[in-house]
C-alpha cells in the first residue's frame, strides 16, 4: 500500500495542550477515540481505536485493509492486507472465502535498505523467508481469521 495509507496527519489544538509529535504507529481507528477521550468523553466499549496521548497500546507496525473501489463484496472480491513497521512494507491478497494461505504476497519492500519502494522484492526467497516477514504475515493472517469469524453465521 502507499504512504498516505499510512502516514495520515493529524493535527489537534487546545491552548491547555503543549505540542507533541507522535511517532509511534496508529491506527485511524484511534483518532476518533482520542478525540473523544481528549474532550472528556468515555470511549465507547465498542470502539476499538485508543487515545494516541495515553499510549496505552503502542505497536510496532500498522494495518490497513482494502476491498477496491465500490460496494465491498466480501464473497468474491479479495481483501488487500497491508503490513508496515520500520523495516517492511507488505501486501498480501486473500479472498475471505478462503484460508489465508491459499492467498498471495503482491507487494514486499525493504524500507532500510529502499525507502522509495522501487524494488518489489516479493519473489526474494532471502527476504521472504526472513522472520521478521513471517511475523508480519502472521499478524495479518489472524487479521483474516478474525474477520471470517464474524461471517460464520
Amino acid at each position: 500500500f502507499y504512504c498516505e495509507s499510512y502516514h495520515v496527519p493529524f493535527i489537534a489544538y487546545n491552548s491547555g495542550y503543549q505540542s507533541k509529535r507522535i511517532k509511534e504507529f496508529h491506527q485511524t481507528m484511534d483518532i476518533p477515540a482520542t478525540i473523544l477521550s481528549q474532550a472528556g468523553i468515555a470511549i465507547p466499549e465498542h470502539f476499538v481505536g485508543k487515545d494516541i496521548f495515553k499510549n496505552e497500546q503502542v505497536n510496532n507496525y500498522v494495518t490497513v485493509e482494502y476491498m477496491g473501489g465500490g460496494c465491498p463484496d466480501i464473497w468474491r472480491r479479495p481483501v488487500r492486507y497491508g503490513i508496515r513497521n520500520q523495516h517492511y512494507n507488505l501486501v498480501y491478497y486473500a479472498k475471505l472465502t478462503q484460508d489465508f494461505s491459499e492467498g498471495k504476497l503482491e507487494q514486499l519492500f525493504d524500507l532500510s535498505a529502499d525507502p522509495l519502494e522501487q524494488n518489489n522484492l516479493v519473489y526474494s526467497k532471502k527476504v521472504r523467508n526472513n522472520s521478521e516477514v513471517a511475523e508480519l504475515l502472521d499478524i495479518l493472517a489472524r487479521r483474516h481469521a478474525e474477520i471470517r469469524e464474524t461471517m460464520k453465521p
